[in-house]
């Protein structure tokens, strides 16, 4: 499997068939969900509290920031990490927009060997450019506590959504408490987020 994301809430998964006796020394395949973050991604502090929060929500997932060589670091992204919310991993170079998506968020990593570049395209597309660097972002242990913390204290709080009095069935939903409580769960956030960006 390969992924590719289009935005930070919605990792898409295309399916790619590997056949290990056509490709000689491969021993393993890794699936995950990945996360391509892009400095135009986080311009403001609402758009990091959605990222922070898709971090807590999906940990399982792989969250890779891309900034361009040469391009300043993403100034939330810095200030989080700074306060200790978030922990960015080793930078990583020679990474470069796939030519078949320049408009997407398809990289790959290019490298010169000994003999040159294994392919014309991959010459033309590293010395033409842009290069780009990648960093795996990832949620501190204790923002995570801090936000698992928060999670726990909201629920008791809210009034359930069941209500159990008269009614023809004997029990019925208060329908403004069950939409709080919906969209207080993960699902309920990750729904939202998903509708809102349509």
């Amino acid at each position: 499997m390969s992924d590719e994301s289009g935005d930070l809430g919605a990792p898409k998964r295309k399916l790619v068939r590997l056949d290990p006796r056509e490709i000689p020394g491969i021993v393993s395949v890794r699936t995950d969900y990945c996360h391509k973050i892009e400095t135009s991604d986080l311009i403001s502090e609402e758009d990091l509290e959605d990222l922070l929060r898709e971090m807590h929500d999906f940990a399982e997932h792989r969250f890779e920031y891309y900034f361009a060589v040469g391009s300043e670091f993403n100034k939330f992204i810095r200030a989080a990490q700074q306060r200790g919310a978030i922990v960015i991993g080793e930078l990583e170079f020679e990474f470069y927009k796939h030519p078949k998506a320049p408009e997407g968020r398809l990289y790959i990593r290019i490298r010169e060997g000994p003999d040159g570049y294994f392919n014309d395209w991959e010459r033309e597309v590293a010395e033409n450019g842009p290069a780009y660097l990648r960093t795996l972002l990832s949620l501190s242990e204790r923002e995570r506590r801090k936000r698992d913390i928060a999670d726990l204290a909201r629920k008791p709080s809210d009034p359930s959504p069941v209500i159990f009095k008269p009614t023809i069935y004997g029990m019925g939903f208060d329908g403004p408490a069950t939409m709080k409580w919906f969209t207080s769960t993960r699902i309920g956030r990750w729904l939202k987020g998903a509708f809102s960006r349509l």
